[in-house]
Parts: structure tokens; sequence; C-alpha cells
């Protein structure tokens, strides 16, 4: 029987033969973004590590996400290999399926259990790696499992379910009638998510009991909680005993008075973010105390095998008395400590004191001490000695390339690691290492079909801001660059994490598309962060005379308008011909650039980004929504700070846009058509594609309606990577892509280059040499 990844393979070869002629023998093929999207990695999993190695240091299990464009799912796979270089598991997935994450080992070291999609719901499976079967342990109807907790034999589970949105006015007939009371701005916690959490525990050999749902007091006020909130997870930890169980949760209306005077909790309350608290819930008791306080919780506790105490990262613990300045990095959230917690007095000691990066915890033992991973390709151990936690020993990984901020995947025992690794030219594969060693080992290739593939070169870069601020990037290079020749060149605002950057890599970042757009024959370039990158360097440099966080935005563009000058002034790019493009945040860096810069752009992208515009300001209806405005622009939009608005806000300056802009929306499930109810995530958009419109200049607005802001479906991504290259083949090259199904895209994109016209002396190019066959010149 074929494997899901021959069956993968057979289908992307197909459809590559449809849009590209066949290859001279030996001629490697251009990069299309059909083959970014289809590149199998292993998946970036928010809860826990998607690499596992098993309490006896034997196996290694980790997850492959391979997307599928054919049934627009992500296939997941995982496998289980041995550690003292047996071939258990070789090339053979112990288990697949639409969804898996949330991967840990059980005691016994041959059970996993994972989180996975099962008729339509996620659920919770048990997988025995040596049948290789799987068992349903927990579910509810109709509802998806959002995360969950296990003990070590296997007996306990707590897992958490949505809770719905309890902030949802009941309105009764009166209230309808009569009008009702709706609030200009709501609070935050709106904004959090909301959960109750259940309980199974195993009855028999195979059976499991059904879901009771957990009723839980507040630690702070000792009153009966409907629900918990919580920002991005809320960290289930449950002890490998099964009787205690940590959970973060946050509550902006009970916090003690004494602890505003931490200044680490003035500053998340300053930017509307409350407080993030681990409690501690008995499961033989039920009661519930606060077992750790800080303002924001990085990783999920990870508890000493026999209970006693856990190991957590988070934001310095707060005290009753002020801790001192030490907000740390202004321009993001304060720094990470490691903290060892007992269970049972709550006491917490510093394990590590503040670190630019927050460290994971990889294990925790009472005789071993912590074991956690301090940076890109470095593991250490540190033990308590006395009243003092001290480093005992490291281990530096011999990875070719070490990324910076963002880690790959990463499994370690102390004595072997097991990790992903990929590099801008290098796809994603498993390697292992074991101390000692020279070099690490490649245990699994992941995307062999990239040997057949024209893997663009990539080149370092330095250059510096207009103050002598020293920056790095990365340059893809057509794969027939010639020296001295002027190419097109895209820039990517937001900066490269180090992945093997066909698209954005692990990300999914949607609009962002290196290796197509150098296979296209344009220079593509992205700034890379160096090993000992703080937000702070960057924030020291923000250009002054900008009221509230404007210098930000000043600061980028800056960046990317020295930048061309540097590409310029070396011959290798065409002034004429320069593109940009922002996703999220960087997106509004963007806008801002293509309404302040004394560059000319000739295309631009804005995907999925925050405006900072008046419709941003008050459509949310949120007081985060209408804080962080204010803070950009140093107060609101009335009375004095209203010139701050006038003066930079894209609202009031879109007769300064010379650019044609491609602007993306991914709407979170929420369709729309015209003359419906605009909905909240694609409104801000009207305002900058309105304008445009009504100023007669060219801008495109694509809506993705089942896609998230990192978009994961397959065909969405597509869709965002080929218009991309699509728009920037159009405008930096005057070329089009054939095809009957694009006709109406370019019927369209003629009409707004119609327009630019009008207003611009520019005329479009022919196609440069080595421009892949499925485009022609027009």
């Amino acid at each position: 029987m074929p494997t899901a990844l021959t069956i993968a393979s057979t289908i992307l070869l197909a459809l590559t033969e449809l849009m590209v002629p066949a290859a001279h023998a030996g001629q490697l093929e251009p990069i299309t973004p059909r083959d970014c999207v289809t590149v199998r990695r292993i998946p970036d999993d928010r809860l826990s590590s998607p690499i596992q190695i098993n309490p006896q240091h034997t196996r290694v299990a980790y997850l492959v996400n391979s997307p599928n464009l054919t049934t627009n799912q992500n296939d997941v796979q995982l496998y289980v290999r041995d550690l003292k270089g047996g071939t258990e598991g070789e090339n053979v997935p112990v288990s697949t399926g639409t969804e898996m994450h949330d991967l840990h080992w059980l005691g016994d070291g041959t059970h996993l259990s994972v989180l996975t999609r099962d008729r339509g719901n996620l659920v919770i499976a048990l997988v025995d790696v040596i049948r290789k079967s799987r068992m349903v342990v927990a579910r509810l109807k109709d509802a998806d499992i959002q995360e969950y907790s296990i003990d070590s034999p296997g007996k306990t589970v707590v897992f958490a379910a949505n809770a719905g949105n309890s902030n949802t006015i009941e309105l009764t007939h009166a209230d309808i009638e009569k009008g009702y009371l709706i609030h200009p701005n709501p609070p935050s916690d709106t904004r959090y998510h909301q959960a109750h959490l259940f309980v199974v525990s195993r009855t028999g050999r195979s059976e499991w009991s059904r879901p009771i749902r957990l009723s839980l007091t507040s630690p702070l006020t000792h009153e009966p909680i409907q629900f918990l909130s919580y920002l991005i997870s809320l960290h289930l930890s449950l002890s490998p005993d099964g009787k205690s169980l940590l959970f973060s949760f946050v509550d902006s209306e009970h916090i003690p008075s004494a602890w505003l005077k931490n200044p680490i909790v003035a500053f998340f309350k300053s930017r509307g973010v409350p407080l993030e608290m681990i409690s501690q819930y008995k499961l033989t008791t039920h009661q519930t105390s606060l077992s750790f306080a800080s303002s924001f919780v990085y990783q999920t506790p990870v508890w000493n095998a026999d209970s006693s105490s856990y190991a957590v990262v988070a934001t310095e613990a707060v005290n009753e008395a002020p801790a001192g300045n030490r907000t740390g990095d202004v321009a993001g959230l304060p720094p990470p400590h490691v903290y060892s917690v007992s269970g049972r007095s709550g006491i917490a000691e510093e394990v590590m004191p503040a670190s630019a990066v927050a460290p994971d915890i990889l294990s925790t033992d009472c005789n071993e001490g912590v074991l956690l991973r301090s940076g890109a390709a470095k593991i250490v151990r540190i033990r308590r000695e006395g009243s003092r936690w001290v480093e005992q020993s490291s281990v530096t990984i011999p990875v070719p390339t070490p990324r910076s901020l963002i880690y790959g995947p990463l499994a370690s025992d102390g004595e072997h690691v097991v990790g992903d690794y990929e590099d801008a030219g290098t796809p994603p594969e498993v390697y292992s290492y074991s101390a000692g060693n020279a070099s690490i080992q490649v245990l699994a290739r992941l995307n062999p079909q990239f040997d057949h593939l024209d893997i663009a070169p990539t080149r370092p870069i330095s250059w510096q801001t207009s103050d002598g601020y020293p920056l790095q990037g990365t340059l893809w290079l057509p794969p027939n660059y010639t020296e001295g020749v002027k190419y097109p060149l895209v820039i990517q605002t937001k900066p490269d994490a180090g992945d093997f950057a066909c698209d954005s890599g692990g990300n999914h970042d949607p609009a962002f598309a290196p290796q197509p757009t150098a296979n296209a024959g344009m220079i593509y370039i992205a700034r890379t962060w160096p090993q000992d990158y703080k937000l702070s360097d960057d924030a020291a440099h923000y250009p002054k005379g900008y009221p509230g966080g404007i210098s930000e935005a000043a600061f980028h563009m800056d960046i990317w308008d020295s930048a061309v000058r540097a590409l310029v002034a070396k011959g290798m790019v065409d002034p004429a011909k320069i593109g940009i493009i922002g996703f999220s945040r960087a997106g509004w860096y963007t806008e801002f650039i293509l309404t302040h810069s004394e560059v000319h752009y000739r295309a631009a992208t804005a995907a999925d980004n925050i405006l900072y515009s008046l419709g941003d300001y008050w459509l949310h209806q949120t007081e985060r929504s209408v804080l962080d405005g204010e803070l950009i622009y140093g107060g609101p939009p009335y009375g004095p700070s209203l010139d701050n608005w006038l003066k930079y806000s894209i609202s009031f300056n879109l007769n300064k846009v010379h650019t044609p802009l491609l602007v993306e929306v991914f709407g979170e499930g929420v369709p729309y058509s015209p003359g419906k109810a605009i909905p909240d995530v694609l409104a801000p958009s009207f305002e900058v594609v309105t304008g445009l419109t009504r100023l007669n200049k060219p801008v495109a607005l694509y809506y993705y309606p089942n896609d998230v802001h990192q978009p994961n479906n397959p065909q969405s991504r597509l869709g965002s990577l080929q218009r991309n290259l699509d728009w920037y083949c159009f405008w930096l090259q005057g070329i089009e892509r054939t095809g009957q199904e694009v006709a109406a895209q370019y019927f369209e994109w003629r009409r707004l280059k119609e327009l630019d016209l009008n207003s611009t002396s520019l005329q479009p190019r022919g196609a440069p040499a080595g421009t892949p066959n499925e485009y022609h010149a027009k």
C-alpha cells in the first residue's frame, strides 16, 4: 500500500506537470508557490513540543505535517523511532490523521496521548506504539477539546473545552421593544478565550468514565467561577500522580491592590492586559489555591516526577513589595525568568534570572535539576546547590546554522537530542545528536522532492540605517543571477526567522514568497536577527520628534529606505522596480512607508494587518483597541492629539499613496458577499480600499473567509502566495501568468494599470531572461 507521502508526491508531480513543461534530463525545475505550500515539516505546536523522548530514553516520537491540496487539509503523521540505533518505525507512521498535536508519552514508554480529530471533533486518544493502535479516551458531543493534561500512568485526564461567550447580552422582549444600553468600551476580557474544565478517569482496561465538569472557585475571591478566561492557553499541567492540576487564568477585576505596586503588573495594566496567574486545583479535595502569580506565562509548567514541585517560565513573580524597575525590554514583553515552585507550600525559587529569549524547560527532577534549552542550539542543566541554583553542565548542538530568536522544535533527555533542522536553503528534516559527537545525523528526510527543484541561492547582506544602526538580512537571488544586472526587488518587511523560506516557513505568514519570487527573476530581501538581538536595541534607535509610538513605524521606514539605497548603490536592483510586502504589524509599517517615504515603491501588499486607522480605533469597541490607538498617536483623534492622527494615520493620508496596493484579509470563518453586513475583521480594510478607489488609485482587496491570521488551509495559502507572485510579476516585470483560471484576475489588474498610467510615467517592462514558462510578457 502506498504511503501518504508517496500519494502526495504523485499528486504534486502531476499538478506541476500541468503548469510547467517537462524539464530536460538533469535540469532543475523552478520552485512555484505550490511547491512551498506542500513542504512537509515538524508542526509548530503552541502547547507542547511535537518531538518527545520517552521516560526510558529509548524511543522518540515526532509529528510531521503534510499539507494536502486535494483535500485542503493538513495530514499529520505520527512517527516513533528507536534512539538506540535500531530501525523501529523508520519511514512508517504509527498513526495518521487530519489534525494531531499536544503529544505526550505515558510513564510506560510504549503509549502516547495526543489531541486529534475524530468524527469531526478534537478528541483525546491513546496510541499504542507497539500495536500501532489508537483508542479515544475523551470526547465531547458536538464540541472540540481545546487542550488537556494526563497523569503518568494514563489513568486520569483533565481537559478544557470552549465555554462560549458569556458577554453576549441576553435580551428580553422588553429590551427589544424599549431599547437597551450598549457599553461604548466593553472590558478587554471580552477578547479572551473562556473555557470549562472536565475530568475523565480510567474505569477498566479500556473503559473510561464520562466527562465530569470541575466546579472551580477563584483563588482570589474564593467564590465559585462560571468559567476560566485565558490569553493563549490555560497551560494545563496534571501532576504525574494525578492529584494536582495547575492552570493559568486571567482576572482583571480582582487584582489585589498591593500587587499594583509591582512595575511588571503596572506595565501590563497600562497596556490593557490583565495579570496571568497559575492556580492549583486538588482533585482529591476539590480545593483551588493561588500557586504562582505572574504577568505572563511563557510555557506550560513542568512537574517533577515525584509530583512535589514544578518548574515554570514566566515574567517576574509578583510580590507585595515593589520589585524595582525590571520591566526589561520596553518594546516587548517583560523578560522571562525560570522558577522552581513547591507544589505544597507555593514557595518559588528563581532557577535562572531574566533572559532576552524565553528558555524551554525540557524536564525537571529533584536529583537531576532542571534541564532546559537556553538557546537555539544550547541545552543546559541547572541544579540546586545549597540555597543557590547553578549551571551544572551544558551541550551545544553542532547544527550548521543556528537560528536566532524563533527556535525549531527539539527534545532532549540530556544525552540524546532530536530536533528539526532547516535553514534558508535547506528544506526541513529531522536530526539526531548524542553528547560528545562532532556533528548531527539526519534521522528523517522530509522533503526529497526538492532534490529536483531549483532552490534559489541566498546571500547575507549588511547595511545601516540613516543614523548608523547596523542591520543584517538575507537576499534570495534568481538561480541564474548575473552580476551587474539590475533586477526587480521585493521587500519582506517582517523579519525572517531562519526557516526554510520557500514561503514564510513554519509560521505560514501570508503573502511572503521568497523562493518563487527569486525563481521568477526577482531579488527578494528580508531582515534577519542576530543571535543576541533584543527589541530594545531597535527601540534605542527609534527617531526622535514623533508623537506616541509613531517613531516605531518611522524606524522601519528608515530600515527599508536604507536597504533600497544600499542595493541600488551596489548596482543590484532597478530603483524603478521595487515592491514591498507587509503582514500583520509590519503591514502598518508598509502603509506608513507608502504615505511617508521618499522612495517610490512600484507595488505593495498589506496582508491582514493592523492599520491604526480611525476605523480601527472605534470599530472593535474594546478598551484595549481604543488604548492601542491612543498609545500610537499620543492621544485620541480629538482635541490636541487630533493633529497627530491627521499627520500620520493612513485614514488621512491616502492621497499620498502612489503605489498599486494589494490588500488581503483573512476572515476567521466569517463569509461575506456585497450587500451583506461587513464582518468586523474585514470592515477596517474598506476604509483604505474605498478611499483609494475614490481617489482613482489602483487597489485590489482579496478576502479569504475560511482561514485565520496565519493561514493554515493549503488552498488559501496557495491562493495568497500565487496571487502575490502574480502581483509582483505584473507590476515589476510586466508579466502575466497564462491560463483561463486567471483571466478575470488580469482583466481587473489591467484596469488598475490604466488608472496607474494616468498618474505615473512608469511603463510596464518585458520579462527578464529565465522567467518561468507559465508567464508571458504583455
